[in-house]
């Protein structure tokens, strides 16, 4: 399908079929042996070998992911500052390239494949993120909300006018982040984005936010196309989705990781996962699509074989 004739991602939104999300980038990228051990994470391999970022691209793409994220999650001015092996790099330059490249292999699929559609979601990542001591899972960050809007507003206006058709409000651990991003969404009329939280058992953000709470805000806002839990263990997905959809929520989005626990202290991943857990997904598709899910894949720990089995059943839910 030439650009021509490419629809838009509010065009496919509209669509009843939900749409299949690409997996966990930086898992790709490590595979390919990269070390992404850096303030800018997977940033910095824009950096060092731009073609790895477009194939990890690309082997989502071809495994069935309509929509990927671009490898901005973590790159921020911070980030560009804290960088051992990019220090003091244009953050904003990264960004520019990340869009590039994730087009770049967007184009890739839709010459070489008539009739599909692949679409971009700029990452913007929790300022937790950049703290490096697993915050994005709990929250409780120690700076107020003007603070944070500082923090986040450049990327948004950036990335809001980079040509991405949406933006990712990924990996948010309290409704607080999240309403300062939303606010921040409103000065681009023009641009939709999901917002997604890590969550706890009990039905709360990370921070302890009632997700009903969560809920009855974003029913307000008109530009959150979907909200929805990423990066945390099915079963804590599937206990948030239950609470959110029961409180009204009509767009849902799901990307859980492997079952694995993020453990700052040895910057490593801990604990049961593996395709055990990720079969899970495939097991539990067809009652998050009933629950409201317009958008599902994997974050972290995750990969292609898994997006491909989850495009997979999700297709034959559709049949």
């Amino acid at each position: 399908m030439g650009d021509a004739e490419k629809k838009s991602f509010a065009d496919r939104w509209l669509e009843p079929l939900p749409l299949v999300l690409d997996g966990g980038l930086a898992t790709r990228l490590e595979a390919y042996g990269l070390n992404l051990d850096d303030a800018l994470w997977s940033g910095a391999a824009l950096l060092e070998r731009p073609d790895l970022v477009q194939e990890a691209h690309r082997d989502y793409l071809e495994a069935g992911a309509e929509v990927i994220c671009t490898a901005t999650y973590q790159v921020t001015e911070q980030s560009a500052a804290a960088s051992r092996r990019w220090k003091g790099v244009d953050w904003r330059k990264v960004l520019d390239e990340a869009v590039f490249v994730a087009q770049q292999a967007c184009s890739a699929r839709e010459s070489g494949a008539a009739g599909t559609g692949a679409w971009i979601a700029g990452s913007i990542g929790p300022y937790g993120a950049t703290l490096h001591d697993g915050s994005e899972y709990r929250g409780g960050y120690r700076i107020d909300e003007a603070e944070l809007e500082r923090f986040h507003a450049e990327k948004v206006a950036y990335l809001a006018e980079s040509g991405v058709d949406l933006l990712a409000f990924e990996t948010l651990p309290s409704l607080r982040e999240a309403k300062v991003l939303a606010r921040l969404l409103r000065n681009h009329p023009r641009s939709m984005g999901y917002f997604s939280f890590t969550c706890g058992p009990g039905g709360t953000t990370a921070e302890g936010d009632e997700l009903s709470a969560v809920a009855r805000f974003f029913a307000e806002q008109q530009q959150a196309i979907a909200i929805g839990v990423n990066c945390v263990p099915s079963d804590v997905a599937d206990e948030a989705l239950r609470v959110l959809s029961a409180s009204g929520v009509r767009a849902l989005v799901v990307y859980p990781n492997s079952g694995e626990i993020w453990d700052a202290g040895s910057a490593a991943w801990v604990g049961n996962g593996g395709q055990k857990a990720v079969s899970a997904w495939s097991e539990r598709a067809e009652r998050w699509l009933e629950m409201g899910v317009r958008m599902m894949g994997g974050c972290c720990r995750t990969g292609p074989e898994e997006i491909a089995a989850l495009a997979r059943h999700i297709a034959s839910i559709k049949r």
